[in-house]
């Protein structure tokens, strides 16, 4: 599966997100140093919980390693004070700009994913590459982090671009978060496994028949 930045889907989101009535907001950048997947989720969450200063909007960009390949995020989120009209159509102006950054012809191992809070507060854009590779993935998240610095407008010079890592002596109490969620996860898989034992266990039952021999 391909996704190429000329392509009708790209091409549906510009002509659907192209204006907005939001106001200007310095953006910062976070740009995560971490390839695992649960500990950039932790910082997500505890982002959530301590959202951006007054008057800046926060963007966390990660890229993950999974089994297919990479899985790049972007997680933004607005600053809280922020007027809720055409608070949707700004998130998806993000999801559209990431989109526009993707490299051309990326191969996906599936469909990205928009996730937009319940709150219209933030969204979360999730991009799986297929194998992609290593410079492709750099060019990408900094083109993201520089589009998205632009989209400060007039407040540009106030916009900043960092590189984090998602533990502990950065982000005080992420690392109970992250506990928190491995634990969910391995639940989860055990779940799993045991209703697949379930499944193998379950005898396979003889076929029925009539009293005349068919079977039906």
């Amino acid at each position: 599966m391909a996704l190429c930045r000329s392509s009708g889907f790209s091409k549906l989101c510009q002509r659907a997100f192209s204006s907005t009535s939001t106001a200007s907001y310095p953006v910062e950048v976070m740009v995560s140093q971490s390839s695992n997947l649960v500990a950039n989720m932790a910082l997500e969450e505890w982002i959530r919980r301590n959202p951006p200063a007054q008057h800046r909007n926060l963007v966390l960009l990660s890229s993950n390693l999974v089994d297919t390949g990479r899985k790049i995020k972007a997680f933004f989120i607005r600053e809280s004070g922020q007027n809720q009209d055409g608070a949707e159509t700004h998130l998806m102006q993000q999801a559209n700009l990431i989109f526009n950054c993707l490299p051309e012809n990326a191969a996906l191992s599936e469909l990205p994913e928009v996730t937009v809070q319940d709150d219209k507060s933030s969204v979360v854009v999730t991009v799986p590459l297929k194998n992609p590779e290593e410079s492709a993935v750099q060019s990408t998240l900094q083109c993201i982090a520089d589009n998205m610095v632009e989209m400060g407008g007039s407040e540009f010079e106030a916009s900043r671009v960092s590189l984090v890592r998602p533990d502990k002596g950065w982000f005080p109490g992420i690392q109970d978060i992250q506990d928190d969620m491995e634990t969910s996860l391995c639940e989860i898989q055990a779940i799993k496994r045991d209703k697949n034992c379930r499944r193998e266990r379950q005898p396979e039952l003889p076929p029925r028949h009539n009293s005349f021999g068919s079977y039906f």
